[in-house]
């Protein structure tokens, strides 16, 4: 499950850096996490819709949903945790792109 996360994250193609939008999730999601999760994903959703970190709504509604599992499966219950995925996510790109071959061309 963890790969499968951070792969996903790693796929993510915004406007920002994703380290920018994971602690704008985390403050974001700290006044929405008691609310029923149609609505928290709409407001999550929403929030990063009207920052324009992304092209459309249905991206940011995916990064929404993204977030909620990034959340639960890592306990981001504080920026400081928030902080340690980013890091372990550009350790996780670097170890990637290590291992891929290199193109030649």
């Amino acid at each position: 499950m963890r790969e499968e996360l951070l792969e996903e994250l790693a796929r993510v193609s915004a406007r920002v850096e994703i380290g920018v939008i994971l602690e704008d999730l985390a403050f974001l999601d700290a006044d929405a996490s008691w609310w029923p999760s149609d609505v928290r994903r709409h407001v999550l959703a929403d929030g990063l819709y009207r920052r324009r970190f992304f092209d459309d709504l249905d991206a940011c509604r995916a990064m929404a949903d993204l977030w909620i599992r990034l959340k639960d499966y890592f306990g981001l219950m504080h920026p400081y945790f928030v902080r340690l995925l980013i890091h372990e996510l550009a350790h996780y790109r670097e170890a990637r792109s290590a291992s891929s071959p290199a193109r030649v061309g």
